[in-house]
């Protein structure tokens, strides 16, 4: 076995710009990640937003990424499905509007959001669509706009979260809906700042109400792990009732609208069958 490197010695600053509100940042506390590098953590009074200092290590952070101890994706996948099709159904998104999964990993979410009736597609440059081939963003021929955009276990991820939001907002979303955890006032030992140096973004309320209102969107929020960026106001008490009962709403547009299943069967085939005669 390798002798592991010892802890990077260099000076952290003693504030940075918030990448949310651009005012100044103090320094918070720093702790080690990725075994040897000691990094800050700095603490927006103005917004809240606790950020890292700009991450310099995110290739190193995920050049060995192993899912295998990420043993909560499927149920993950399942619950956010639901509340995304839940969400459907209250907002009246329709069978054939198109809808997108930004950062879409494996792709199951894009699947059971199919399998549910909605017509959503895959997009993550990153990862290898193993449940949505054939439905992804390049290859649906849509233009760019969407009923609803879904970025789910992405902004604690965003180097740079104001303009990171943007490249969302140019898809022209109705709606935005998004997971990440919220930060009020926990302790530097809280499991969110992960030692794996992927998490570098933790928002406030008050940090991702700035992000809604600078691209011209309002924001609802469970005030915990779900929220939503939209054209129009929608209430927290309606996004927190999608995520109360997500599986008897998903049910119902299920129910209204039928499954893709069968359709997206055809498709596929017909796509093989074509590949095989090329």
């Amino acid at each position: 076995m390798g002798v592991p490197a010892p802890p990077e010695a260099r000076e952290i600053p003693g504030s940075v710009s918030c990448r949310v509100c651009a005012q100044p940042a103090p320094l918070f506390f720093s702790k080690l990640i990725l075994g040897r590098r000691k990094v800050g953590y700095y603490k927006c009074p103005a917004c809240g937003h606790v950020q890292t200092e700009t991450p310099y290590w995110l290739q190193e952070a995920y050049q060995n990424t192993n899912f295998q101890s990420d043993v909560g994706m499927a149920g993950r996948s399942i619950w956010t499905a639901q509340t995304t099709t839940a969400l459907a159904y209250r907002l009246g998104i329709g069978p054939a509007e198109p809808c997108l999964d930004w950062g879409a990993g494996t792709g199951l979410l894009v699947r059971l959001c199919r399998d549910d009736g909605l017509n959503f597609f895959y997009d993550d440059p990153f990862a290898e669509n193993v449940f949505a081939r054939g439905f992804e963003r390049k290859e649906s021929g849509l233009p760019p706009a969407w009923a609803c955009v879904t970025a789910f276990e992405v902004a604690e991820h965003l180097p740079d979260p104001l303009k990171n939001f943007g490249d969302l907002f140019q898809l022209s979303p109705r709606h935005l809906l998004f997971s990440t955890l919220l930060y009020q006032d926990q302790a530097p030992d809280w499991w969110y700042f992960v030692d794996n140096g992927q998490h570098v973004a933790f928002y406030t309320r008050r940090s991702l109400e700035l992000i809604a209102r600078h691209y011209g969107y309002h924001l609802a929020s469970n005030d915990c792990d779900l929220h939503l960026f939209s054209r129009e106001k929608v209430s927290d008490r309606l996004l927190k009732s999608c995520h109360k009962s997500r599986e008897k709403l998903a049910r119902r547009y299920r129910k209204k609208h039928g499954s893709r299943l069968l359709k997206d069967f055809e498709h596929i085939t017909r796509q093989l069958q074509v590949k095989a005669q090329d």
